[in-house]
């Protein structure tokens, strides 16, 4: 599976289980109706697959700890690279359950044609505060910050590439949805040449790296009834 191909899925499916209208965050602002009841359907039925297979992990650094879940590919052979999705959750999955935080981003990787077709690791992790913050800039946009915890993830990211060594370190995707969209493009503007791309939904921007967040985008949307998200401020920068 090329980088191609994921990106197209990822984007696919996550206009289809998440809200009905959306807006793209680039140049064009073009409204994409998904039926209603192939969005309920889809998202129960998501709700209702079985997670045994994401493995239940604890990441601890000093007094960091982020409870996470992984899917290792299907067909797991240990000579073929495979890529890494991680996914973070909204603020109402917040916790440290290490249950809570599979939304329909995680567990979509679960379904019998996605899990067969498109083999890569997933990570889901969880935070048990705010990943993101928010507050307005000097010209009084809302705008995100990262928590501490977000910059511990640069540790569990590395002990799992060093626990399955067949990651391919080139095809790291972020996504994300409200506050989990925000921490992706935190994620993504600390470091941008260690990802190879970022799906974000309904998130409030970081714009401390966006012409190098311009280049990774490969989705970004957000709901028309979160209007204190500055959608337009965004796609005039990165047009800029």
């Amino acid at each position: 599976m090329n980088n191609r191909n994921l990106k197209q899925i990822l984007i696919t499916l996550l206009v289809i289980i998440t809200s009905n209208p959306v807006l793209a965050q680039k140049s064009e602002f073009l409204d994409t109706q998904v039926d209603s009841l192939t969005f309920v359907t889809t998202r129960k039925f998501l709700n209702s697959l079985n997670t045994d297979n994401f493995q239940k992990k604890v990441f601890i650094k000093n007094d960091i700890q982020i409870p996470y879940r992984i899917l290792t590919p299907k067909d797991n052979d240990k000579n073929q690279k495979f890529p890494l999705v991680i996914t973070f959750h909204n603020s109402t999955r917040i916790g440290n359950d290490n249950e809570s935080q599979l939304e329909p981003l995680a567990k979509i990787w679960l379904r019998e044609e996605i899990y067969d077709r498109y083999q890569c690791y997933v990570i889901a992790p969880q935070f048990s505060t705010r990943s993101s913050v928010y507050d307005n800039n000097t010209d009084n946009d809302l705008v995100s910050k990262p928590s501490n915890d977000v910059f511990a993830l640069w540790d569990l990211i590395k002990n799992v590439e060093k626990e399955y060594r067949n990651i391919d370190k080139n095809r790291i995707y972020l996504v994300g949805y409200s506050m989990g969209a925000s921490t992706a493009q935190n994620l993504m503007s600390i470091e941008p040449d260690k990802f190879a791309a970022i799906v974000s939904i309904a998130a409030v921007p970081d714009f401390s790296n966006l012409k190098q967040l311009d280049k990774k985008i490969s989705g970004s949307f957000t709901v028309k009834k979160t209007m204190k998200i500055p959608i337009r401020e965004v796609s005039n920068c990165l047009k800029n």
